[in-house]
């Protein structure tokens, strides 16, 4: 395709995978596990963000030889660019969602205390906080049924799973979360 026509499907398909990827991250927020639906095509995003340098190079050098630009070329390139402009949307997001996920971890560790402090010992589970008054003051994306909570030796531990094997760990020394 020669010009106008092509930095359009480009533009097109660019925006299709911004959009994409803004939508990757945010449904790994809400709908945990969400995000290994799409990992597949997300591994091919990022195959298209890495390959983009050249493409872009490639593509630019075409098009002022007046050339005409292949398919492949095109949507290596709005990919490209689409991942670029996606992950670069997806800075907001994410702080959003650590500031979210460290809020809701000082309220719980704070009703736990508390409730240690009344009662003299931890609750047996997160329902014995009164889960209602709780889900009020929490982030609507980091509610009670979110959280895994167990006992241990007269010590708590506090941990959003993520599918598979991985989750988030909340330090009560530094009052952060912590990735294991």
């Amino acid at each position: 395709m020669y010009g106008i026509a092509g930095m359009k499907k480009i533009i097109v398909i660019g925006l299709l995978t911004a959009a994409f990827v803004v939508l990757y991250y945010l449904g790994g927020v809400f709908y945990a596990g969400s995000e290994f639906l799409l990992l597949p095509v997300m591994l091919l995003v990022l195959l298209a963000a890495v390959a983009g340098p050249i493409t872009l190079l490639l593509s630019s050098y075409k098009f002022f030889k007046g050339q005409r630009l292949g398919n492949l070329l095109i949507w290596t390139n709005g990919l490209a660019i689409g991942a670029y402009v996606g992950y670069f949307a997806t800075k907001p997001i994410l702080k959003w969602d650590t500031d979210q996920r460290d809020t809701s971890g000082q309220i719980i560790s704070k009703r736990l205390e508390d409730y240690k402090v009344a009662n003299g010992h931890y609750p047996a589970d997160l329902a014995d906080l009164d889960e209602a008054s709780l889900n009020e003051v929490l982030p609507a994306a980091y509610q009670v049924n979110r959280f895994s909570y167990f006992l241990n030796d007269k010590d708590y531990h506090l941990d959003i799973p993520i599918p598979i094997t991985d989750r988030w760990h909340w330090d009560k020394s530094e009052k952060i979360w912590k990735y294991q």
